[in-house]
């Protein structure tokens, strides 16, 4: 398909996709009807915000590892070789500039490490974000952990609580309860007590979703303590958990969860894609850089 290069409308829209081949592309495309501004879509996401254009950047930084565990804290030796973990970074193409979003591990003296960074989502301003780590430090196993984080590309750090104080009291209780039936419903043969206690569930994450016909859909991931061999590996290698969709999206993300149609419309373009997100560019400067990068 062949777009004119004419200059960049008053506002536009950025369209998040994680195509068939699991790939992430944004599209740059008219808020009008979701058609094609440039001739390609831009590889990886893109998200706009004001005056702000910013681009998800992985970089890998390599870590030492070491076949034998130190002998005394503090002298590892010298290392067998390295492996490659993850960095993830916001860049801010108006301006140059960058913002660490999640820090690549250092977790000290290990056998073995890898990391893994997962984008879930984009809901407003907030993009949320997976971590996994897996390390090897001489046990009698490895060890993996998950964190899930929610940026707030508007204050360019954290988002803190996306649940209030009155929704943690009033969602949570039930959601904590749904969670600890579908576990106990796993059965004691996947380490899950019949005597589970709803105080003994507790939120991991909160999982947003684009559903092209009902708009926004938010779940939340709860877990609950298991032995190694019990966990599912759905968060950490300690636990067991499950996802519960809430009936009535929380506050913050409510004011951002009406899907519009020409975000639809883009994302149906594109056999087998899945929608992660959209925003939309409503300054010069970030569709003046959009222009320049359209082919």
């Amino acid at each position: 398909m062949t777009v004119p290069h004419a200059e960049p409308p008053a506002e536009s829209g950025l369209v998040w996709l994680e195509d068939a081949q699991h790939r992430h592309v944004t599209f740059w495309v008219s808020t009008a009807d979701g058609s094609p501004l440039a001739s390609q879509p831009i590889e990886g996401p893109l998200f706009a915000d004001g005056e702000a254009l910013w681009q998800w950047v992985e970089e890998t930084v390599e870590r030492p590892v070491y076949d034998e565990e130190p002998a005394s804290e503090g002298n590892p030796g010298e290392p067998s070789g390295t492996r490659p973990v993850a960095r993830g970074l916001l860049r801010e193409l108006v301006s140059d500039a960058s913002v660490e979003v999640v820090e690549a591990p250092a977790p000290g003296p290990v056998r073995h490490v890898e990391s893994v960074i997962t984008l879930r989502g984009l809901v407003g301003p907030f993009l949320f974000v997976d971590e996994v780590q897996r390390l090897d430090a001489w046990g009698a196993h490895g060890a993996m952990s998950e964190r899930a984080l929610v940026w707030d590309l508007r204050g360019a750090g954290p988002a803190g609580a996306l649940l209030t104080e009155r929704e943690r009291a009033s969602i949570l209780p039930e959601a904590a309860e749904r969670a600890r039936a579908r576990l106990i419903a796993e059965g004691e043969d996947a380490g899950v007590s019949p005597e589970l206690r709803v105080d003994e569930v507790e939120l991991v994450a909160i999982r947003p979703a684009w559903d092209p016909t009902h708009g926004l859909r938010v779940s939340l991931q709860l877990a609950t303590s298991a032995c190694y061999a019990c966990g599912d590996g759905l968060f950490s290698d300690y636990t067991r958990s499950a996802e519960v969709e809430l009936p009535a999206l929380p506050e913050r993300l409510a004011e951002h969860g009406r899907l519009p149609p020409w975000a639809i419309a883009a994302a149906a373009r594109v056999e087998g894609a899945r929608l992660l997100g959209f925003s939309v560019v409503s300054r010069p400067a970030p569709a003046a850089i959009l222009a320049s990068l359209r082919r």
